[in-house]
Parts: C-alpha cells; structure tokens; sequence
C-alpha cells in the first residue's frame, strides 16, 4: 500500500468504479491496472474527492482505514483542485 500526498483527482468515473463507501470515504477499483501497470489498482479517496492511499487489494485499504482517515482528516491537500485546472489547461495543445 502507498500512503499519497493528498492529491485531487480529475473524477475517475470513466475508469474508475467504486467498491465500498462509507462516510464519503470511497475505495475504488480500475480494472486497467489490474495487470501491466506499476500503478496500484485500488485507490482510497477522501469525501472531497482527494486521492489518499493506493493498493494492490480493496482489503489492504480497508485493513488500514482507521489509521488512513484519522491521518487524512487533519492533512491539507499537496494542490487544490482548481491549481489542477489550470495546470491540465496550460497544458493543451493548441488546436490545428
């Protein structure tokens, strides 16, 4: 499991599918990176939408739920979403 900087996601609801929920905490799978990706293919998003921890199994989120959501709770998030707005638009290659 990888403990994340709090970081905000673009919505996830294309590739990403949630698993369990509660409280507004959601772990979510994405079956694309179930086989060839370094990336784990479960994620534990906070109720507003911040990316906190990643897992290779929902139970390994769910194992370190208590201690995830006491730390998450008080931790301010690494970059807000609208500094990701801005970022995901600069980034846009002009049209041609």
């Amino acid at each position: 499991m990888r403990n994340l900087p709090k970081l905000p996601t673009a919505g996830g609801r294309v590739f990403w599918s949630d698993v369990a929920e509660g409280d507004g905490w959601r772990i979510q799978y994405n079956r694309l990176l179930e086989k060839a990706s370094p990336l784990k293919p479960f994620r534990l998003l906070d109720p507003q939408d911040y990316l906190c921890a990643s897992a290779d199994s929902a139970e390994e989120l769910v194992a370190a739920l208590p201690r995830l959501v006491a730390e998450y709770s008080v931790r301010s998030p690494a970059i807000g979403s609208d500094q990701v707005a801005r970022i995901l638009s600069a980034l846009r290659l002009p049209a041609k």
